[in-house]
């Protein structure tokens, strides 16, 4: 359980809301159109107490890594790791964290399409190294 002053693990990862206009019961009553848009809420999470520790609200526009450069800024208290998933893959995300906290440790998969890259990279150079190739 970490104490109120010394660091967190931050949990970072984004899920989409759904936002209405006018409510619904006021379309049906008296007809139009709905008017909907998409929002993307970026929490940072404390797993060990459930605590937010920060949020950004962006547009649907705008990617999963963008928020990361304010989203640890808002973060109060220091940082001991960094925790998120694949759509954060990526050199501003790990600039970002190393600017905010330098000694976090951050922990980041990488991105789906990269892992298909390595693989085919590694498949296409099994198949042109010669059999006799010496390993030293």
């Amino acid at each position: 359980m970490p104490t109120p002053d010394g660091p967190v693990t931050a949990v970072i990862d984004s899920t989409g809301l759904k936002v209405f206009g006018k409510g619904e019961w006021h379309l049906e009553k008296h007809g139009g159109t709905a008017r909907r848009c998409w929002r993307k809420l970026h929490l940072a999470v404390c797993p060990d107490i459930g605590e937010i520790l920060a949020s950004v609200l962006t547009g649907n526009e705008e990617g999963d890594a963008s928020p990361v450069g304010p989203l640890p800024d808002r973060i109060e208290r220091p940082v001991g790791a960094v925790l998120a998933d694949g759509a954060y893959d990526g050199e501003p995300v790990y600039r970002s964290i190393a600017e905010r906290a330098p000694d976090a440790e951050s922990n980041i998969p990488p991105r789906t399409t990269a892992v298909v890259r390595c693989k085919v990279m590694n498949a296409t150079t099994s198949m042109g190294m010669p059999v006799t190739r010496k390993v030293a």
